[in-house]
Parts: structure tokens; C-alpha cells; sequence
């Protein structure tokens, strides 16, 4: 969660930094302090890390750089303005414990080294997202790779969690659940001073900020980064060779399905100090190296798994169902084909014998399924190189033999009558039925009395409708069906008003309708007043009462074909 945290104080102080590496907060004298909003920034400090990881990086950093002035603030409060580099790595190198860099003015700008965009940054999320992209390490990375390796955190613990929820945590097990609840860039955000142990050490110390953490973690060797290479000498006989620097005072294990190897290899393997040669019987295997150094007091391990398998062939086939049937034809295809003796089994029951050595051994089945469905065909063999058998099985779906429906549609003028007319292949030979929502209107199709494969429909009114042909036959057996969704807009008069002044303040009002059906009465209105009914063919007149803007309305009733009806109305301004 983002804190803000308002700073009062600046001062600019680059030449004391560059002459105290610690700084006592009551050795300085602050200058007048005047409001700074410094916004507290985890990612920040982590990018100043990276930074000072090498501080010989220059403007020309392989990444970007600021674009200055920026604004920095301090963990006692107060803030410093940098000009350019060299005052952003005298205060990266000024940093003590008691006087760090926590927080910064957003935004900042900064240059892409890659192409010199300039890029704005407006908010921790996004200085996080450079880190990203830079390759840079966060507080979490380092965390996560030094965690438990050269510190230990000492209970109970507060931090908050991504949603900026405070959590007390009181063992390693809910430190453990709630880590795990977070998202993958979820960044640690304790509450300080927080208590943690060193490992290597064997003491407690207090940490007062992210900045004390890095000093931890920057002064922290760790477990080496084990590697190890595995070499197939023949296939069952493997070479492991560790792929790090093992230095003198490492101890190194190696060890097998959870079993650590002693010198004297009861495995019938070659091992020295570092390498293990070793044959194995068919199976697997989990090989894994393990080193204790005196800075991974409680060992590293890392591990492979191996897989030594049985002298048996890798069986395959293919199959393809045959046009406008329940017939597929099962194809064999593997290296070993030549040599190899295998079964054919269809849902578990033996179908044939075929490959090597047998009469008609064709490498391929026909088979005729009964319906459509799920089917497991497979191909089975076993032999002295292969004593445990091996099997190679497809899920086989045959496909419902259905037709491709279509049919197309065309509204009548002025009306809500629907010409559709069906039209997809073999459709002299399906028999398929009419529907409009989910209710039967019609047969049609091959065997349906005065088949014409159309429909003329005529809807009652307008609105959205599911208009479906659907069939089913002994080949598709759950049917298929083909909607469309029909759309008919209403069907509405269209009406103009004719003003026409008279003497003073009298107007004559005309409706000039068009309409597909016969429009008898007109109802006006004035300023939404009560509606005077009136023949559609007479007009209506009307004397305003004094100067002003009057609105007149003419409407004309809601029908089945136009639920709203239509009103339209004129502004008539009477001036004094």
C-alpha cells in the first residue's frame, strides 16, 4: 500500500554527505523547512541499491537515467534537491542508518537508454515496473533468495498486505500462509522497527527501514548457486558433474532418491570428490547435489530428476473417419514397426494381432463403430526387451454425421412478415423442423407435406426473436440446429406539423402524416397540458393567451405495430 508521507524540511547539505559517512541527526543545523510532499517509496530504495551495486555506473547507465532536478527525502524528515549524477551518487554513498533516502517528489521523468524516450513516472507502481524492465532486483527478489539462508525474522511481526491492510503475524507458519495469499508482485511492506536474526551469526538486531535491510542483505554471501550436468553415457549409465566453483571449505553430498551416497559407494558407482558416475536399473530417479559452506550453515540443495526407461518401442497410429460413416481407419507408424509384434484393442477388448511375424500384418485396422461417441483404441505389445509392456492409446471421438443448416431471412416492407428461406447442402434429403422461440411452427425438409424449404412468418409485433431450423436422423442422434436472432424495429407513422399564423395571437397547427394504416385522431397539446383529441384531417386551432413561448404537441396513440406511438411538437413564441 502506498503511504504518503508530507515533509516539512529541505536543506541542501551534498558537501557535508560526501564528508560523514554516519550522520548524527543533532550534529545538523536545518535551515527554515517548507512543504515538500515526499511520497515514501520501497522502489526507490531499491533502485538507489542497484545503483550503488556498482557505483561506477554513469550517465550512460546501460538502462536510464533521471532526468534532473529531482526531489529525495530522508527518514528524519527532511528533503535535498539533485542536480545531475554525480550529487545522486555522493547522497547514494552518504547513506548511514540513521540518514537515508526513503522517499521522492513525484513525478519524475526519466531517459530510456535503449531509445531516449523520455518517460514519465508518476507513482510507486510504475518506478516498480522500470525495476522490472531494467532487470533490476527488488526488496522481494533479494528477500526471497536470503530469507531463512542468512536471517531469520523474530515474531511477532507487522506489515501490510497488497490490498494496505495492517497484519500482525506471530510464527514462520502464518508468515509463510500469508506470503503464499499474495500476488506474485505483491512487495514486502513492514512495519519497523522490526527484529531479525543472523543466521550466520547467531544474534538479534533491530531493522529500522528497507535501507537497513539492504545493508544486511548487500553484506550477505549466502548459498552458492549449485548446478550440476547430467551426461547419458549409455542409456542407462549417467555422468553428474557439479557446474559451480567448489571451493575448499565446501562440503558436498550426493544424493540419491532421498539416500546421501558415503564416500564408499555401496551403489557400484564411481564418485570423487565432485563427480558421480553411475549405472542405473529401469526407473526414476531424483539425483540431487547438496552443499554446506560457512555461509549456508544449514545447506543448499538442488536436484534432477532422471528417467531411466525400459528398451521399449514408442508405438504410435493415426486414424481418420470415413466420409458419411461410423467407419475409421487406424494407421501403425512407429521406428520399431519392423520388428515389433502388437495388438490392437478397441474399449479394452482385443480386436487383432498385427506388425512383425504376423500373417496379413498390415499395420492398420478398419473398424466400423456402431453410434458416434468416446472410444479408446490402443496398441499394445510386450517382449523380452520390453517384459513390462508397453501400450500406446488415442480417445477416439466419432463424430455424429449431421448436416450443415442455413437458411436466410428477408422482412417484408412496412410490415413485421418474414420470408426465410432454408438452403444448405444434401437438403433434399433432411427432414428438419421450423422453430421461433423454442416453439414448432413447421416441418420441412425431405418427407414433410408441401415442402418448399421456406417460411413466411408474420410476428405480432416488434421485438427480438430466435428463429431455428433444427434436425435429428439415425446419424445424428442429438440433432443439430441453426439460429438467428431476428430483430424487427417498430413500424411508425411519420408526422410534420404545419404552423400557420392567423390574426394576432391565433395559429392554425396541420399534421402532415405518413403512415402504412389509417391515422384518425390526432391529440394536442399545449405546454403538456390536457390533450384535445381532434380528426387527423381537420388540424388544430388555438388562440395563445399573451406573449411568451409556448410549446405545442401533437401526438399520435401507441399501436401494436408502434408501442410508443409518435409526438411531435413545435415552440411557438408570442412576442408583447
Amino acid at each position: 500500500m502506498k503511504r504518503r508521507i508530507t515533509y516539512k524540511w529541505t536543506i541542501i547539505f551534498v558537501i557535508t554527505l560526501q564528508l560523514f559517512g554516519c550522520i548524527d541527526d543533532e550534529e545538523i543545523d536545518f535551515p527554515e523547512r517548507s512543504q515538500m510532499n515526499i511520497e515514501s517509496s520501497n522502489a526507490l530504495v531499491s533502485v538507489l541499491n542497484n545503483i550503488a551495486s556498482d557505483i561506477e555506473i554513469s550517465n550512460d547507465s546501460p538502462c536510464f537515467t533521471f532526468v534532473y532536478p529531482i526531489i529525495l527525502g530522508y527518514n528524519n524528515e527532511s528533503n535535498i534537491t539533485i542536480e545531475d549524477y554525480d550529487g545522486l551518487v555522493s547522497v547514494i554513498s552518504s547513506q548511514a542508518s540513521n540518514f537515508n533516502i526513503t522517499g521522492l517528489v513525484f513525478p519524475i521523468e526519466i531517459i530510456l537508454s535503449n531509445s531516449n524516450d523520455v518517460v514519465k513516472l508518476t507513482n510507486e507502481n510504475e518506478l516498480f515496473d522500470l525495476l522490472e524492465n531494467c532487470s533490476y532486483t527488488t526488496f522481494r527478489d533479494e528477500f526471497d533468495r536470503l530469507f531463512m539462508q542468512c536471517f531469520t525474522l523474530n515474531y511477532p511481526i507487522d506489515l501490510f498486505d497488497e490490498e494496505g491492510n495492517e497484519v500482525r503475524l506471530t510464527s514462520t507458519e502464518e508468515f509463510d500462509t500469508f506470503y503464499t495469499n499474495q500476488s506474485d508482485s505483491y512487495q514486502l511492506d513492514f512495519q519497523f522497527p522490526l527484529s531479525i536474526s543472523i543466521v550466520t551469526e547467531g544474534v538479534d538486531i533491530s531493522i529500522n527501514s528497507i535501507y537497513d535491510f539492504y545493508e544486511i542483505i548487500n553484506d550477505c554471501v549466502g548459498c552458492p548457486d549449485l548446478r550440476f550436468t547430467t551426461t547419458e553415457i549409455t542409456p542407462n549409465t549417467f555422468d553428474f558433474d557439479p557446474d559451480f566453483e567448489v571451493l575448499p571449505q565446501y562440503e558436498l553430498f550426493w544424493i540419491i532418491n532421498d539416500e546421501i551416497l558415503s564416500l564408499i559407494d555401496t551403489w557400484g558407482g564411481a564418485w570423487d570428490t565432485d563427480t558421480l558416475v553411475r549405472q542405473f536399473e529401469p526407473g526414476q530417479y531424483t539425483i540431487c547435489i547438496r552443499a554446506i559452506t560457512p555461509n549456508c550453515s544449514s545447506g543448499i540443495d538442488v536436484c534432477q530428476n532422471v528417467i531411466v526407461p525400459s528398451v521399449c518401442p514408442n508405438l504410435s497410429f493415426t486414424g481418420n473417419q470415413e466420409p458419411e460413416s461410423f467407419m475409421v481407419t487406424f494407421v501403425a507408424d512407429f521406428i520399431e514397426i519392423q520388428t515389433t509384434q502388437y495388438q490392437w484393442f478397441v474399449d479394452d477388448v482385443f480386436i487383432e494381432e498385427d506388425g512383425a511375424e504376423v500373417a496379413n500384418g498390415d499395420n492398420r485396422l478398419i473398424y466400423n463403430f456402431e453410434a458416434p461417441g468416446e472410444y479408446q483404441v490402443c496398441i499394445k505389445t510386450t517382449s523380452p526387451f520390453c517384459p513390462e509392456g508397453r501400450s500406446f492409446c488415442e480417445t477416439i471421438v466419432v463424430e455424429p454425421i449431421c448436416p450443415d443448416l442455413f437458411f436466410s431471412g428477408n422482412q417484408e416492407p412496412d410490415s413485421f412478415t418474414y420470408d426465410f428461406t432454408a438452403n444448405f447442402e444434401n437438403i433434399a434429403n433432411t427432414s428438419y423442423q421450423w422453430i421461433i422461440d423454442d416453439m414448432f411452427v413447421e416441418n420441412d425438409g425431405a418427407n414433410a407435406p408441401n415442402s418448399d424449404n421456406s417460411l413466411i412468418y408474420n410476428f405480432e409485433a416488434p421485438g427480438s426473436y430466435e428463429v431455428c431450423i433444427r434436425t435429428e436422423s439415425p446419424l445424428c442422434l442429438e440433432g443439430t440446429s441453426f439460429c438467428e436472432t431476428i430483430v424487427l424495429d417498430p413500424i411508425c407513422p411519420e408526422m410534420t406539423l404545419i404552423v400557420d399564423p392567423l390574426v394576432g395571437n391565433r395559429y392554425f397547427f396541420f399534421p402532415q402524416i405518413t403512415s402504412s394504416e389509417p391515422i384518425e385522431v390526432v391529440l394536442w397539446s399545449i405546454d403538456n397540458g390536457v390533450e384535445q383529441p381532434r380528426p387527423s384531417t381537420e388540424g388544430f386551432e388555438f388562440e395563445f393567451p399573451g406573449s411568451g413561448t409556448y410549446t405545442v404537441c401533437g401526438r399520435i396513440e401507441a399501436t401494436n405495430n408502434c408501442p410508443d406511438g409518435v409526438r411531435v411538437c413545435e415552440e411557438i413564441t408570442i412576442p408583447q
